[in-house]
């Protein structure tokens, strides 16, 4: 199982004891009405959510007004005139 949310709530926590909790946090999902409630996903299950996700994102229209992703505009200038092949 992956242990993303303990990892997150716990940072410090060593990883086999990520598995403790796992009561106490469904109780407290319960207890407030959590969407979904405690869940925990497979492996394979989480990178097929991420991908999912970075596909509709690659695929999605550009928002007017959003920050450039690639720098500042003289940045920018600055990739486009570059030699540097890998910058094409």
């Amino acid at each position: 199982m992956q242990y993303q949310l303990k990892h997150h709530l716990f940072p410090s926590m060593p990883r086999n004891k990520y598995p403790l909790p796992r009561e106490r946090l469904q109780s407290f999902a319960a207890e407030n009405n959590v969407p979904g409630g405690y869940r925990e996903s497979g492996e394979f299950e989480i990178l097929k959510m991420n991908w999912n996700l970075y596909k509709q994102v690659a695929e999605a229209d550009p928002v007017p007004g959003a920050p450039l992703t690639r720098g500042h505009a003289g940045q920018v200038a600055a990739i486009r005139e570059t030699t540097i092949p890998a910058a094409k």
